[in-house]
């Protein structure tokens, strides 16, 4: 396992990850046996192919006159139909990175979900949309007695985590947990198949974990999941909670993870998670 610091983490998955894409396109050229699988998993045969990769084209967006990318990274056409992929290399990672305000308009075009003023006000501190408000809880008296180490950490990303929220008012910090409670199919859906893109056409249809790295340490996987029967079995369920490291600075959800990344939101997915909702 070769050890890297988190920028070349980053950079190492999004090459690796442009080199999976690669390595399966050739696969479906070259590899008889490979296409026949898919073709058999699918029941139709595959009469064209296309990845995006580093020169994938942007797709319209819910911002208008805007283009975003598709989470599509696999189109497969065959007679009468096209299959439409999301790809992801590894077990565990970032599944999509998104500003806090392109998520609040995103998710409310894309699902019709408008936040309340204590949801709305709550994902801007824990995820450092308001810097003045921040601050300003910081170094209130309600959350004085908030460990110093916690309160650095703050005052360094310009975010608030789960205890001083707690502290400082206790329905904003339930709030933020019940938003991605009650609307944690919304937010599966939004992250893994439609993004901001407007076109159906260009929505994720199918998770496709494969890993054709040799070197890597998920090489051989390899599994298929449909998108609409994961979403179908994600309940708006009450175990979703905080994570308890560094006074909270995350929260659990079905199908991974959510938190802070250089002032943006961050989700994670989790592939044992993934596979626990693959339910019939």
């Amino acid at each position: 396992m070769v050890n890297r610091n988190r920028s070349q983490g980053w950079t190492h998955a999004k090459i690796s990850g442009h080199e999976n894409e690669k390595n399966i396109l050739e696969l479906l050229n070259s590899d008889a046996e490979f296409k026949e699988n898919l073709e058999g998993f699918f029941n139709a045969p595959m009469k064209e192919f296309n990845i995006g990769g580093l020169n994938e084209k942007g797709v319209n967006s819910v911002f208008d006159k805007s283009l975003t990318k598709s989470k599509t990274d696999l189109k497969i056409t065959s007679e009468n139909k096209t299959l439409k992929f999301s790809i992801k290399k590894s077990r565990g990672g970032q599944v999509y990175l998104i500003s806090i305000p392109r998520f609040i308009y995103g998710i409310k075009k894309q699902f019709n979900l408008d936040l309340n003023a204590s949801e709305l006000k709550a994902i801007k501190l824990f995820f450092g949309e308001d810097s003045e408000e921040v601050n300003k809880i910081i170094n209130s008296k309600k959350t004085m007695m908030i460990n110093e180490k916690i309160k650095s950490y703050e005052r360094r990303k310009l975010r608030l985590t789960v205890k001083s929220i707690e502290s400082y008012d206790e329905g904003l910090a339930k709030a933020l947990l019940n938003f991605f409670r009650k609307n944690s199919r919304e937010i599966f859906l939004f992250c893994f198949s439609r993004g901001l893109a407007t076109e159906e056409s260009d929505w994720a249809e199918y998770l496709w974990y494969i890993n054709t790295i040799k070197d890597d340490n998920d090489a051989k996987l390899n599994k298929i999941f449909e998108i609409k029967r994961l979403a179908s079995n994600i309940k708006n369920s009450d175990d979703l909670e905080f994570g308890t490291r560094n006074g909270g600075t995350t929260i659990q959800l079905p199908f991974g993870f959510v938190q802070w990344h250089q002032g943006q939101i961050q989700f994670h997915h989790n592939y044992k998670k993934i596979c626990s909702l693959y339910i019939e």
